[in-house]
């Protein structure tokens, strides 16, 4: 035999629904304050020539302002977008398989705000350049991405693109702590 349902019941029964619903809506929306990212990377247009200079003693090759728009794939719309970045690297072999050390910073811009960037890599010798570039990248949101950052480790693929691993969070990046604050050995 059920219960009958009194005033109480119902008053608890449509707070709860009144708490819940939009709840569940929202969760289906808006990603949590820590989400894990994968996607890809493809190099879409270069931009002008780098600048070159060329050495007979390690690197071999200094060149910057290596400028290039990307298109940046991910299940996180938030780290999806056009984004444009402006490497420098080192260059330790003048026949392209040396190996090279890469630094660069860049903006990625979607219809949600935008994100400035700061990547580091390396190709590995024997490896070929361009191709093989191993990367990890932060991100720090501005506009619409205020308050958010996200660290994407970026792997080459065999077509000469990049797969993303890594993650987006509601906060700031760590800061470095300082090396006066190490021990004396």
């Amino acid at each position: 035999m059920r219960a009958p349902l009194n005033a109480s019941t119902g008053i608890v029964l449509s707070l709860l629904l009144v708490l819940t619903v939009p709840a569940l809506a929202q969760g289906a929306e808006t990603p949590g304050p820590y989400a894990s990212v994968t996607g890809h990377v493809e190099a879409v247009s270069q931009h002008g020539g780098p600048d070159i200079v060329t050495s007979p003693t390690p690197p071999e090759e200094v060149v910057t302002n290596y400028v290039w728009t990307l298109e940046l794939q991910t299940d996180e719309p938030r780290l999806s977008g056009s984004w444009v970045v402006n490497q420098s690297y080192n260059h330790f072999a003048a026949d392209d398989v040396g190996g090279m050390f890469r630094h660069g910073i860049g903006r990625l811009t979607n219809d949600g705000g935008t994100w400035t960037s700061e990547l580091r890599g390396y190709t590995k010798p024997g490896e070929e350049p361009y191709r093989n570039n191993h990367y990890m990248a932060w991100f720090t949101g501005e506009g619409g991405y205020e308050g958010f950052s996200a660290m994407l480790l970026m792997l080459p693929t065999r077509s000469g693109e990049w797969d993303i691993d890594g993650v987006i969070a509601q906060g700031p990046l760590p800061e470095l702590p300082s090396l006066s604050d190490l021990p004396d050995d």
